[in-house]
């Protein structure tokens, strides 16, 4: 590979592949899962959580905090790998403060939600 292909182009997003999320999507559907589709903010750094950023990324739509997916992206992108995310909460950052909820019963129905997608992908893959 060419040393100039081993890297993306800058660019504000990273893009999940559209046909596996419309395959995740499907399967919430099929299993009556309730889910949101939205833009996700990647960051590894917490204390760069700003409320000055966090106001205008809350502005732009964005629903999540997290800190893996747009690097996933773009290698999966550069390696012409498809690429999806399944997130759920598992602590609220707010304009006051962080809200952490980890081992709280929202949590674990979240977590169950995306293993039951992961799953039923899964499942799905395997008849294909």
């Amino acid at each position: 590979m060419d040393p100039q292909e081993a890297y993306a182009n800058p660019s504000k997003y990273a893009y999940s592949s559209k046909k596996l999320t419309k395959e995740l999507e499907s399967v919430c559907i099929n299993k009556e899962i309730l889910y949101t589709k939205g833009t996700t903010w990647t960051i590894d750094a917490p204390y760069r959580e700003t409320i000055r950023k966090f106001d205008k990324y809350k502005k732009e739509g964005v629903l999540t905090v997290e800190m893996e997916a747009s690097a996933l992206f773009t290698l999966c992108k550069v390696r012409q790998v498809e690429c999806a995310g399944v997130f759920w909460v598992s602590d609220q950052l707010k304009r006051k403060g962080w809200a952490p909820s980890f081992y709280t019963p929202a949590y674990y129905d979240g977590a169950k939600k995306a293993f039951r997608i992961l799953k039923g992908f899964l499942e799905k893959e395997n008849k294909a």
